[in-house]
């Protein structure tokens, strides 16, 4: 899984960008343009990603943030696609949760 990321991270750098993790769009489909429109700063981004149980964190970077399509990032990962939509699912919910926490107390 390690080479898998560090290759999309390479390609991540690519003029196509990466998609938005925390967008309300499916995985299914081309990546759009990413933005990164909010006060919260990117190193804080990070540290809630990294601190996701690995499950999601797994499925919101391969899907959410590398735009796998569900049934890849499923056969990758060894889940059924429901539970990899589900999963992606949990973890936007718990990066709103905890920025919006973190952002509350500055």
């Amino acid at each position: 899984m390690n080479v898998v990321l560090s290759r999309r991270r390479a390609a991540a750098a690519e003029p196509d960008g990466p998609r938005a993790a925390l967008d309300g769009a499916d995985c299914e489909g081309p990546p759009g343009e990413w933005t990164l429109d909010t006060p919260v700063e990117l190193s804080e981004i990070e540290s809630a990603i990294a601190a996701l149980p690995e499950g999601a964190r797994d499925v919101l970077v391969l899907c959410g943030i590398y735009g796998y399509f569900h049934g890849e990032t499923a056969a990758m990962l060894g889940l059924a696609a429901g539970t990899c939509k589900a999963q992606l699912h949990r973890a936007r919910a718990l990066l709103r949760k905890r920025l919006e926490l973190e952002h509350l107390h500055d």
